[in-house]
């Protein structure tokens, strides 16, 4: 890869981390308000245990996603950027220009996400 598209690519992941980590930052000081408010109210209850469901949901995807934006990081470091982790083959240029962080071929993360939902 040339060093000005890789320049590039690594100014858009080191963004994209910077961006979790900022959305990691405001979910905790929500959560922190959630945890501050107290009712005994059981509609205002239910709500708020809904509230938590949804948040504890959203930060398992931003932690999940941070970690392939690190690995995606990790391979541009060590030049393996566009190789995929599961079978060695190249991402394609499409996929990676619209999953940048994308550490699998299309095809194994096909693979990969029929395995999860299938409760493999």
């Amino acid at each position: 890869m040339e060093a000005r598209k890789a320049k590039e690519i690594r100014k858009q992941l080191s963004d994209d981390y910077r961006d979790l980590i900022n959305s990691i930052r405001r979910g905790r000081f929500a959560d922190q308000d959630m945890k501050a408010e107290s009712t005994k109210d059981e509609g205002d209850l239910a709500s708020f245990s809904h509230d938590r469901d949804l948040a504890d949901n959203l930060n398992e995807r931003v932690f999940a996603r941070l970690r392939t934006v690190r690995q995606a990081i990790h391979s541009l470091n060590s030049r393996q950027y566009g190789e995929c982790l599961s079978c060695g083959e190249t991402i394609s240029e499409k996929r990676l220009a619209a999953v940048r962080w994308a550490t699998k071929c299309l095809q194994c993360q096909e693979s990969t996400e029929a395995n999860q939902s299938a409760g493999m």
